[in-house]
C-alpha cells in the first residue's frame, strides 16, 4: 500500500494563486467559519500577499492533491521567540479530492509547524458549533482550553469560540501511539 500523503503537496502561495485563494476565502462555506465578519477585498488580499511573500520562514501555502490546488494552510500569531503560532487550514469548497483530504490537510498543518517552523505549541480558534473542525482537531490531539474561550460577533450574532492547544510533546506521543496502533 502506498503512503496516502504522497498524493499531497505543500507549496508556498504564489501570485498566480491569489484569485483562486481569495475566491475560496470569500466563499460562504469558508467565510462562515472565519472569525472575521467582512469579505476580503482584492486590495486587502493583494496587500496581504505583498507583506507575507517576504516572510521567512514561509507561512502561507497552497495544499495540492496530485498537483491540483485544493486548499490553503497559513500560520498566524507567529511568535518565533516563544515558538508558538496558530495554524489555519481549509479545503476549497469545490475541491475534487478524496475523503481523507481534510485529515491530510490538518495533519500537514500541524506537522509542518512542528518540524519546519520549530514550534513547541500550537493554538487555534474554532467556533463552538463547528462540529466538523472540532472533531478533526480533537482527533489530531488538540485539547480545548475553556479558560481561553471567547466570543465574537458574526453576522450580528454573539458566537462562542473555543481555544484549542496542542503541544509538540503531546503530538509526538500521539503520533507514536497512533503509528503503533496502525501497525498492529
Amino acid at each position: 500500500m502506498t503512503n496516502i500523503m504522497e498524493n499531497y503537496q505543500l507549496r508556498p502561495i504564489a501570485e498566480q494563486d491569489l484569485h483562486l485563494v481569495l475566491e475560496w476565502r470569500n466563499s460562504e462555506t469558508i467565510h462562515s467559519c472565519m472569525l472575521t465578519d467582512h469579505r476580503i477585498t482584492w486590495e486587502e488580499h493583494f496587500n496581504w500577499f505583498q507583506r507575507m511573500k517576504s516572510q521567512t520562514p514561509k507561512r502561507n501555502f497552497v495544499f495540492a492533491y496530485r498537483g491540483h490546488p485544493i486548499g490553503y494552510i497559513g500560520y498566524t500569531e507567529f511568535d518565533e521567540e516563544n515558538h508558538t503560532c496558530s495554524p489555519g487550514a481549509y479545503l476549497a469548497p469545490d475541491a475534487a479530492a478524496p475523503t481523507e483530504a481534510a485529515l491530510c490537510l490538518f495533519y500537514t498543518s500541524i506537522d509542518y509547524a512542528f518540524t519546519q517552523l520549530d514550534m513547541i505549541r500550537l493554538n487555534t480558534d474554532v467556533f463552538a458549533d463547528n462540529e466538523r473542525a472540532l472533531k478533526l482537531d480533537l482527533f489530531l490531539g488538540y485539547e480545548i482550553h475553556h479558560e481561553e474561550d471567547h466570543h465574537v460577533i458574526k453576522n450580528g450574532q454573539d458566537k462562542l469560540v473555543y481555544r484549542l492547544i496542542l503541544d509538540k510533546d503531546h503530538w509526538q506521543s500521539y503520533i507514536n501511539s497512533l503509528t503503533q496502533y496502525l501497525s498492529l
